[in-house]
């Protein structure tokens, strides 16, 4: 064996001797055939991770331990350098190959050879095409799912979506769960944009955690499969969900070696050093098959490791086992699962008990922060908070991951159950459900300016993470009445949910509180209106936008309230804009703009917003110097602000409106404009700017490259179910046309098809070279041409 010096010979002897194909091999660690190809070439990077936890017993080495060590020394010699180059891919299904929101693991995978295989023959056959994966909390669903997904990866040219249900407590949260996976930007209600995205190519969508909203899974799910013939689902649930063609999949217990692989590997994550001796050895195993095999059981006991030997663990265990089966009439599996929650809360100090138990009142996760302001009071000081905080990650009650500027905590569902009975015990529940929803309507009025500021982005992430929590914020309040602060939450949350595709969520509330307006005070009516009058302009309600901002103008109006005021006017605008009622959208954002320069010195974003559709207002009404004249305001504004998208959206539309007029300019300005958006990964405005260069190609004759972008924005545009405005769309087809007769149906269609097939990337860095070249040329050249 020592004749080998790469990984990958070595695997190819080792598999050829075991006589498995490369397709066997595949199939019993989870691999395609193509990826173990790959491997034996050198062609890709092993993990020796998965190498020790699945190659050793796929080779049937577990008897050859100098041989496994090899294995292991050359995929880590591997793992560390640089694989040889393949071939790139011919088109952008190579890149979509790679397309996922997987959630990264947070541990090593315990080995489960067979399952992921017979998962993997599953996912990877033409049906089945729902996959339920059942089974009791705490058996290890969610993580196999995990992984039989990502094995799936290379299948699925549309790309494998993770989608998290475990907080969804109402129907109407799933499509809006799946939706922000998919980062689907709608304009519309229903699952028309998730079916657009998921239709053109193979894809895996992954529902996990359905249980609780079993039945709107399965009106989704059988939807979804009906609409798109190439889409396969995964889903995790207790219980079925009842579709039409589901196939259930029953989670199997950990056999008796994983399950004390389990046990070991979580031990030494509180104790380094454990190393379990023969003696030990033995008990382990009696341990893990006195918990039924059960891996969330066996974690949670594994985690005392840390001031208790296994036998210690199992003697209190039994303990508790006799208490469990004495007095509670519940099923083997729950009782092992029960036995370990009850025991572990044991073990607890009363201040680790006391936060466990108000833990259970927030959703999603939690920061140290939130923590120590819902769960802290005289019973339980703040200072004490971050300690106990640390105690039950180290007892693995609470999972701890980390963001990018603080540490997050979260418990999983089923922990988090057994944390809410003790909550009810102790009499708290609703009094920390009223603090936390307190504490999350105060956090959302502070990141409401922020969401609109220069660090957008990062109190929008802030916002996404703690979405669960506002959720149940505004579930609380409504089940309490309390209306004035569903409106207020509802306001303070208007931006989040137009920019990251919950319009529908969040008009869903606004029509619930209209549906009560006689019950809301004026001012909290104002804000509805003009919220949702912002939320309707999304969605492409434009009759309804019309309908709530002319109501809501003059309350808002007489209230003083002018930030609405403004929000109204601007969405009237925006919608007379789409429907071509030019000289009154024209007016009532001159209003809002009047408004903002009066009254509102610090709404830099609102002005920057509207000013930019009132410049190209003013060139479509024949005021097209007043246009350019505010265009250059704009622009000057947002660079003195170093605003990147305020600096690319007017560059942007100032030589897209000058381009219509056949003033070119302002052409030079795309490169910057799409060199900025590129950078700020701004897919819609990518995509136009694509197209208005393609545009640019056509005014100055270069036809074939024309036709290559105008195939490349069209895709892309299509790719996130984004289009122009129908004004715009008017406009562009126009310069198509000129493209198309100059060079004939057949050329355009060729060059077309081949813009088509470019990423976004391709097709940005193209879009630049025209540009680079025009640049080059002389205007009198490009006249002649034309």
């Amino acid at each position: 064996m020592t004749a080998f010096e790469s990984f990958g010979e070595l695997l190819k002897h080792l598999r050829r001797r075991a006589r498995l194909t490369q397709r066997d091999l595949g199939l019993a660690v989870g691999y395609s055939e193509a990826q173990i190809n790959r491997l034996e070439k050198g062609l890709r990077k092993p993990d020796p991770a998965v190498v020790r936890a699945l190659f050793i017993e796929a080779l049937g080495l577990e008897r050859e331990p100098e041989t496994a060590a090899l294995l292991l020394r050359l995929a880590t010699k591997a793992a560390a350098s640089s694989p040889r180059q393949a071939p790139p891919p011919a088109s952008r299904n190579g890149e979509a190959a790679r397309r996922t929101n997987l959630p990264a693991a947070l541990n090593p995978f315990i080995n489960r050879v067979r399952e992921r295989a017979e998962l993997q023959r599953l996912l990877c056959a033409e049906t089945p095409r729902l996959v339920t994966v059942t089974g009791p909390g705490g058996i290890g669903k969610t993580r196999l799912a995990q992984v039989a997904a990502g094995d799936a990866l290379s299948r699925f040219s549309g790309g494998v979506w993770w989608v998290e249900l475990a907080t969804c407590m109402e129907g109407e949260q799933v499509i809006h769960a799946v939706r922000h996976a998919l980062c689907v930007e709608t304009r519309s209600e229903g699952i028309e944009a998730i079916v657009a995205f998921l239709q053109p190519a193979p894809a895996l969508l992954v529902l996990d955690n359905c249980e609780q909203v079993a039945s709107s899974c399965a009106r989704l799910v059988e939807s979804l499969l009906g609409a798109c013939p190439l889409l396969k689902v995964l889903a995790t649930s207790r219980e079925p969900l009842g579709a039409e063609g589901e196939h259930l999949w029953p989670t199997p217990l950990l056999e008796a070696a994983a399950a004390a692989e389990l046990f070991a590997l979580r031990a030494r994550a509180v104790r380094p050093n454990f190393t379990p001796t023969p003696s030990q050895t033995a008990t382990i195993a009696m341990l893990c098959a006195q918990l039924d095999h059960l891996p969330l059981a066996i974690e949670l006991a594994a985690a005392q490791c840390h001031t208790l030997s296994p036998a210690q663990i199992a003697e209190r265990l039994a303990t508790r086992f006799r208490f469990v089966m004495s007095g509670r009439a519940t099923l083997p599996r729950h009782r092992s699962l029960q036995a370990s929650l009850d025991w572990s809360h044991e073990m607890l100090t009363p201040t680790e008990k006391r936060l466990f138990a108000r833990l259970s009142v927030v959703h999603g996760g939690w920061n140290l922060d939130a923590a120590e302001a819902v769960v802290a009071d005289d019973l339980l000081d703040r200072a004490e908070v971050a300690l106990a905080l640390i105690g039950l990650a180290r007892k693995s009650l609470i999972i701890v991951r980390e963001d990018e500027e603080a540490m997050r905590y979260a418990m999983l569902e089923t922990v988090r159950a057994y944390a809410q009975e003790q909550c009810t015990t102790l009499g708290e529940s609703e009094t920390l459900a009223a603090r936390h929803a307190a504490y999350y309507l105060a956090w959302s009025e502070e990141q409401k300016e922020a969401m609109i500021g220069p660090k957008a982005d990062k109190a929008l992430h802030s916002v996404m993470l703690e979405i669960d929590n506002l959720r149940a914020a505004l579930s609380w309040f409504w089940f309490h009445n309390a209306l004035e602060a569903v409106a207020q939450l509802c306001w303070n949350l208007k931006y989040f949910w137009t920019t990251r595709g919950l319009a529908s969520e969040g008009m869903m509330w606004i029509e619930r509180l209209l549906s009560r307006r006689q019950e809301l005070s004026p001012r909290a009516l104002a804000v509805v209106l003009a919220g949702g009058a912002a939320l309707a302009y999304r969605l492409n309600r434009l009759e309804l936008v019309r309908r709530l901002a002319e109501e809501g103008i003059p309350l808002q109006r007489m209230l003083g309230h002018l930030r609405a005021a403004v929000l109204s006017l601007q969405c009237l605008g925006f919608a007379e804009m789409d429907v071509g009622e030019d000289f009154a959208a024209a007016e009532h954002l001159q209003q809002a703009l009047d408004l903002i320069a009066e009254h509102l010195p610090n709404a830099a974003n609102a002005w920057a917003n509207i000013s930019g559709p009132l410049a190209e207002l003013l060139c479509r009404t024949g005021r097209y110097a007043e246009g350019m004249a505010l265009f250059a305001e704009v622009l000057a504004r947002s660079r003195k602000e170093s605003s990147a998208e305020g600096i690319a959206v007017a560059l942007l539309n100032r030589a897209w409106i000058a381009l219509q007029r056949g003033d070119d300019r302002y052409i030079s300005d795309l490169t910057e404009a799409l060199t900025l958006l590129v950078n700020l990964h701004h897919a819609v405005g990518v995509a136009t700017s694509v197209l208005v260069i393609a545009c640019a190609a056509t005014r100055q004759g270069s036809f074939e490259d024309a036709a290559l972008l105008f195939g490349a924005g069209e895709a892309l545009l299509k790719a996130i179910n984004a289009d122009l405005s129908p004004f715009d769309r008017a406009a562009l087809q126009r310069f198509q046309s000129e493209c198309l007769n100059a060079i004939g149906d057949e050329r355009y269609a060729v060059h077309y098809n081949k813009g088509g097939a470019l990423s976004a990337t391709a097709a940005s860095e193209f879009g630049l070279t025209v540009l680079t070249r025009r640049s080059a040329s002389s205007p009198d050249k490009i006249s002649e041409r034309r």
